[in-house]
């Protein structure tokens, strides 16, 4: 049996690990433009009151929580309430979100944290309400090169009284 020696063993993985995050480091930089292209492309789909576009860019298993709690499960479900909140005052809204963080969990993984504003929303009583504007959560998966949702949490920040 041969024996290794600590030190020759300590570079080896020092080594190995160098190696691995240095390509992973270029996978999740190549990755990182696909994914905010992804974001504007959202909001493009939102833009053109498209639920359905809007839908396909989840996983079909895909689930999203919405800041109100509503939870809608699959792209169908997600779909239907996106058609909903245009059919309520959402439609011929603007909508803008920024990426404030991308974190890689593997290569085929990541979790977006940023920020979403709504501006333009017809109340019933047919006033102009004022923006809605707050954070979100994705987790994506890369399939067939291509970033999916899987998860979506959406929150807006508690309101305090004054």
């Amino acid at each position: 049996m041969i024996k290794a020696r600590p030190l020759t063993v300590i570079l080896t993985a020092l080594y190995v690990l160098l190696l691995s995050s240095t390509a992973f480091a270029s996978v999740g930089s190549a990755d990182e433009a696909k994914i905010k292209d992804m974001i504007a492309d959202f909001a493009t789909a939102w833009h053109k009151t498209d639920a359905q576009a809007l839908s396909m860019f989840w996983t079909p298993d895909g689930d999203f929580i919405n800041p109100n709690g509503l939870v809608m499960n699959g792209r169908t479900e997600i779909q239907g309430f996106y058609a909903q909140a245009f059919a309520m005052g959402y439609a011929g809204t603007t909508a803008s979100a920024t990426v404030s963080k991308i974190k890689f969990l593997s290569s085929t993984m990541a979790m977006v944290d940023g920020t979403f504003e709504i501006s333009g929303r017809t109340g019933n009583d047919g006033k102009v309400s004022p923006p809605e504007a707050g954070r979100y959560t994705v987790i994506l998966v890369k399939r067939s090169g291509r970033w999916w949702i899987l998860a979506n949490r959406e929150m807006e920040p508690l309101k305090t009284e004054k």
